[in-house]
């Protein structure tokens, strides 16, 4: 009797194991300032990269929940006046900004099975490190500070030979927090376009 319950539970669990499934996404992200950010950065940033952690139980729900992990990049040449706190500075300046978000995610999908094309919506919700950088000549100022964010998504997931082809559009909102160069709080918005692959494990 002893063996027989070892059985089925070894059983159950290796069917339990066998229906969820885990996937990681690597994707290259290019992005576009919007709102108050332009005030600082318009240009848009081709220096970005995420990774992605999804979980879902592939048989009982269309639901998945995980995390994601991003760096992108902006910079800009500016000329000019830049107004500071206690002040303002004239001349050839470089502005840069590296945002850093960590986010806890959760997508639908309408459609799960692994080799089928599908749609999903979702987005995270976390926090993003930002570094703010400001150079005039020799003189460098910078800040740096923890912001609430939320990043709503809508994608596309759909097979090629040894994995999964991965698109999206993420707009990513970033919540005044701490001081700016300029000494004010500062929030940031930008819209990504992502591109990458997916493997389930």
């Amino acid at each position: 009797m002893k063996k027989a319950v070892v059985t089925i539970l070894i059983l159950f669990a290796a069917e339990a194991v066998r229906a969820q499934s885990n996937i990681f996404t690597l994707q290259y992200n290019v992005s576009v300032p919007v709102s108050e950010m332009t005030d600082y950065i318009d240009d848009a940033s081709f220096r970005g990269l995420s990774a992605d952690w999804r979980w879902f139980n592939i048989r009982k729900t269309h639901l998945a929940a995980g995390f994601s992990l991003g760096w992108q990049v902006f910079d800009q040449g500016a000329t000019g006046t830049f107004q500071l706190d206690n002040g303002a500075v004239t001349g050839v300046q470089k502005r840069y900004l590296n945002t850093f978000p960590m986010l806890i995610t959760g997508y639908y999908y309408f459609s799960t099975a692994w080799r089928d094309p599908k749609i999903y919506v979702g987005g995270g919700v976390g926090t993003y490190y930002v570094i703010q950088n400001f150079d005039l000549g020799v003189n460098r100022l910078e800040a740096s500070n923890w912001h609430f964010g939320a990043a709503p998504e809508v994608g596309f997931q759909f097979p090629m030979r040894n994995s999964q082809g991965i698109v999206n559009v993420k707009y990513n909102w970033v919540n005044e927090s701490g001081e700016g160069i300029a000494g004010q709080e500062r929030g940031y918005a930008y819209w990504g376009l992502n591109a990458g692959f997916a493997w389930d494990f």
